[in-house]
């Protein structure tokens, strides 16, 4: 049977091997005090990173420039877009004001009062209130937008109410359809803004806004020079001859209008040829007394 050697170490010796006991609980709380004291070298939405470079390379955010530094166009178009809705009630109801100071007649276009309505305070004065508290601001957003889900959500109205008072009120119908054609030329105007003094885009550079650029679009500018000069500036395609193909499968290519006039010729020259083959049968028949056998022209 083999023997077992034990050595004991000295006493001191065991303690020193000996390391303390720490609980994890312990830790995380330990842990976290570390986390909590951690300071926030950068601030947020400023790019953060070691400073490893001169001070001379520090760069600074360019601010976007002016509306007005851009031209006339973007300044108005930008303070229409911006103001939203209620500027365009409160330039109506100053409107109002200036035209009742200096004794000037004006009707104002979002804020009218129809029949309609003055009819409705009789029946139901609440349904009016509400109406006259919630049309300015449909007619409104549906002046900028064009659309009625944006417009009835604006005025916090389903779209069967609009609906239903369309319907009811001709005068009420009018006055959206005029906020529609405000909507559309609004597009048309930023459409020429944007054709004429083009779009301000900026330049980034590792994440910091360094400066700005001008950017146009030339499809832009030719559309609209084919959409205000057509006689100049033609649409391509339009007026112009083209065959295709060769050989036998040669195509010729025109518009609606040239295949009309095309068809209004041949049948006239069919007619034509249908008349003179009528006289030559009667002609070759023997005498001015026969009778003429009509001919089926051929398709």
């Amino acid at each position: 049977m083999p023997v077992r050697k034990v050595f004991l170490l000295p006493t001191d010796a065991r303690q020193q091997k000996t390391k303390p006991t720490v609980t994890k609980k312990e830790q995380g709380i330990d842990q976290g005090k570390v986390k909590n004291n951690k300071v926030r070298t950068a601030a947020p939405g400023v790019r953060h990173r070691r400073d490893n470079g001169p001070a001379e390379l520090d760069i600074e955010p360019v601010p976007p420039p002016d509306p007005k530094e851009l031209g006339t166009l973007t300044k108005w178009t930008e303070e229409i877009l911006s103001g939203g809705p209620r500027a365009l009630i409160s330039a109506e109801h100053k409107a109002g004001k200036l035209a009742k100071k200096f004794g000037i007649e004006i009707e104002a276009q979002w804020c009218l009062t129809t029949p309609y309505l003055t009819k409705l305070k009789i029946d139901n004065p609440r349904a009016a209130a509400y109406a006259t508290n919630w049309r300015p601001r449909y007619l409104a957003v549906l002046s900028l937008s064009r659309s009625d889900i944006f417009a009835c959500r604006a005025a916090k109205i389903s779209r069967y109410t609009s609906w239903r008072h369309r319907k009811a009120d001709p005068e009420f119908d009018q006055q959206c359809q005029m906020a529609e054609e405000h909507a559309i030329e609004l597009l048309h105007d930023v459409t020429m803004k944007s054709a004429i003094e083009g779009e301000c885009e900026a330049v980034y550079w590792q994440g910091i806004e360094v400066g700005h650029i001008r950017k146009v679009d030339n499809r832009l500018r030719i559309e609209m020079l084919r959409a205000h000069l057509p006689a100049r500036f033609k649409t391509p395609g339009s007026k112009v001859e083209v065959n295709a193909g060769q050989g036998s499968n040669n195509v010729f290519i025109f518009t609606p209008e040239e295949r009309q006039q095309l068809i209004a010729s041949r049948q006239e020259a069919l007619k034509r040829m249908q008349q003179e083959r009528q006289q030559l049968i009667a002609s070759s028949s023997g005498g001015p007394g026969a009778a003429a056998v009509p001919v089926a022209a051929r398709p």
